[in-house]
Formats: C-alpha cells, structure tokens, sequence
C-alpha cells in the first residue's frame, strides 16, 4: 500500500509541475499576442515576429467561434483568446490546490503507513530482544560479608573472637543457602549459582530473611554484620569464571547491604511475572551503570 501512495504521490507531483509549466506558457502567449494586437493596432512592426503565434491564436478562436469576432470595424479574435487563456491559467490555480489537498492526504497516508512499519519493526525487535534476554536462563548471587565489632577499641584477643564470629556466620549462612544450588565459598565471599532464573525472587527473600536472623542474633554480642550483593544473570555457555569477575566487579564497589546489579540482570528479572523487589537506579559507576533491588513494601 505504502509503494502505491508513493507512486501517486509522485504523479500528483508531475501534475503539478506540468500545470505550473502550461500556466507560464499561456501566461507569456497572452502577453506576447496582447502586445502584438496593440502593436498592430497603433501600426507598428515591432511585434511582428509574433506573427506566428498570433495566427495560431486566431485559429483556435475561429475553431470555437466558426468565423472571426466582430463588433463593427473592432475585431475581438484576440480579445477573446487572451480572455480564455488568463481562464485557463485560473483553472490551473484552482486545480493545483486541489492536488494540494490530494498531496496532503497521500502524505498523511504514508506517514502513517511508516508508523505502522516502525511499529511492526519495534514490535519484531523486542520479540528477539525478549527471546536474547529469555535465554539468560541462570542467575549468579555473591554475597561478601564483614562483621564489625560496635566498640571502637579492640585488642587482639577480640578482634581474634571477631574472626571467629565471622567464620561462624558464613559457615551459618553458607549451610543455609547450599539447598537453593550450586555454593562456593571464599574468603568471606560466598558465591550461589542457580540454574532456574524464576528461582531468584526466592533466593533473595530467603536470604533477607537468614541475614536478618543473623543480624538479630549479633546484636546481643555488640557485633555489626555489613554485607555486599551482587547479582548477575548468564546463559549456559557462560563460563562460572567470567560470571564470578563480573559479581566482583559490582562487590568491589563496596555498596553496603543493598543488592546491586548490572543492566543485563534488571532487564531479565523485569521480564518475570512474580517481582517482589523494585529495580532503582543506582548511577554510573566506573562507567557502568548499576541497579538496586529494593524489597517491595
């Protein structure tokens, strides 16, 4: 449809041009055969080159009219002729802002057929963009804890008791999370790989609900648990090497007890049906830009 306005398009374009053509020409001829009837009349020469034309214009008048057109001694051939022509050039006026009008039709038109088009071709690519998306099918959760006494002075028998309570509270954590998929530990970093992306929501409820508990249980001994999460969403070809450096990179970062993300991640969990977290906007950060998890009320 959209090549068949474009082709009437175009033809009503060559109508135009050919009106506007004809309408100089008859402009001209009328001035030219005015001129040489005026000329003729007040016996000068000056104009005879016209003769030519002026004998075409009388023809075509005598081919209406059946003769010449008199009104006594006054002969009104060319009268008649420039009359006729200047009508003609009026029409043309006239007829031009009608294929105007038609011009501007036929444009609305294509412009809408080349919304309908833009909008099949967005409509086509988030199809494949979704379908790209979709095929993260895993996600990758590095947790990195640091447990910080509340007193401010410490000797080295206490912070050797903190190093303690750290190991137990990873060791608590880490027994915990092992039934939800694969679990690796270092350091005091602790890395859960799912092979279900639906299974991420879960997850990350069930370990608000563990670090909360831990944290409740650390109060009472003037203990302070800050924890760094990173979420990252992958597909089976990735290797778990490249997916650990990525979760390190948003841990390095050093956001404190919030649940961090690059775009990749966000865009993905949006796609689920079941979100119990917003995805907030964090800013650039080396560049990057970051997401937060926030919990829904």
């Amino acid at each position: 449809m959209k090549g068949f306005y474009n082709l009437f398009q175009k033809i009503l374009k060559l109508l135009v041009n050919l009106i506007f053509i004809l309408q100089i020409v008859l402009t001209l001829t009328v001035f030219t055969v005015t001129m040489y009837w005026l000329m003729s009349l007040l016996g000068q020469n000056s104009f005879d080159f016209a003769l030519p034309l002026a004998d075409f214009a009388a023809s075509t008048v005598h081919i209406f009219f059946n003769g010449n057109i008199n009104g006594g001694s006054f002969d009104g051939t060319f009268l008649v002729f420039d009359i006729a022509a200047l009508l003609l050039v009026f029409i043309g006026n006239k007829l031009k802002m009608y294929i105007y009008g038609l011009m501007e039709d036929v444009y609305f038109s294509i412009e809408k057929c080349n919304r309908q088009e833009e909008d099949n071709l967005n409509e086509d690519l988030q199809k494949d963009y979704e379908k790209s998306i979709r095929r993260m099918a895993n996600s990758a959760l590095l947790l990195d804890f640091e447990l910080k006494s509340l007193f401010e002075d410490m000797n080295i028998s206490s912070s050797a008791s903190l190093k303690e309570a750290e190991e137990q509270v990873l060791k608590t954590f880490y027994n915990d999370v092992r039934p939800f998929g694969k679990c690796a530990r270092t350091g005091n970093r602790v890395l859960i790989m799912l092979n279900d992306f639906k299974k991420t929501d879960s997850l990350l409820k069930y370990i608000d609900e563990s670090l909360n508990k831990i944290r409740k249980e650390l109060r009472s001994n003037r203990c302070m648990l800050n924890v760094c999460t990173a979420l990252e969403t992958y597909d089976a070809d990735t290797p778990a090497k490249k997916v650990y450096e990525l979760l390190s990179k948003l841990i390095n970062l050093k956001i404190k007890n919030e649940i961090v993300c690059f775009g990749n991640f966000r865009l993905r969990y949006e796609l689920e049906l079941v979100q119990s977290y917003l995805t907030v906007n964090k800013g650039i950060y080396t560049g990057v830009e970051v997401w937060a998890l926030v919990k829904k009320d």
